[in-house]
């Protein structure tokens, strides 16, 4: 919203301009706040007279999160839980790679709400992303995904059983004092 004064003494009031433009949102939006639903359908295209915000498909968690593919190898080795912390999703998985596994182009299909669940037949790697359409536009899905950089690890650990380390009690005087 942008206020402003308009008129003069008695005539003076405060308008409000609302605008709107189409985005992508790591959150749902609900359309019951806005002010300007002409303004909306003008920016944001002609499906959304009809389906305003769709919501997140079913199968897709609406927030960013963070799922870790079980243990950390390092080598011939398995870093314990308390390592594996450390970690974090730091660098943009290339998809190019897995384009041959999805449909090179999607077909337009009619905007519902909630958006349809994704599977492998409805979403393509475009660019860094997984996209729902061929084009941005509303209701549109776009995922990233991300894994850790890291291509060393150096730890003290105790190299435990069948490959898993084990935290090693490591007096100040050996290492860094903490």
């Amino acid at each position: 919203s942008s206020p402003k004064t308009e008129g003069q003494g008695r005539n003076n009031k405060r308008v409000n301009t609302y605008t709107y433009k189409l985005g992508w949102s790591s959150q749902p939006i609900s359309v019951t706040s806005f002010h300007n639903m002409s303004g909306a359908d003008a920016a944001c295209g002609s499906n959304f007279a009809a389906v305003r915000n769709p919501g997140f498909p079913t199968n897709v968690v609406s927030i960013a999160t963070t799922r870790m593919n079980g243990s950390v190898p390092v080598g011939m080795f398995k870093l314990h839980a308390k390592l594996v912390d450390n970690f974090h999703a730091d660098t943009t998985v290339s998809l190019g790679a897995f384009a041959s596994k999805f449909p090179s182009t999607l077909p337009s299909a009619p905007m519902t709400n909630p958006a349809p669940d994704i599977t492998k037949h409805n979403i393509r790697p475009i660019g860094d992303f997984l996209m729902s359409c061929n084009t941005p536009q509303l209701g549109c899905v776009r995922i990233s995904l991300k894994q850790n950089g890291a291509t060393h690890a150096s730890v003290f650990v105790n190299s435990g059983t069948d490959g898993n380390t084990a935290p090693q009690p490591t007096k100040s005087s050996w290492g860094c004092d903490s």
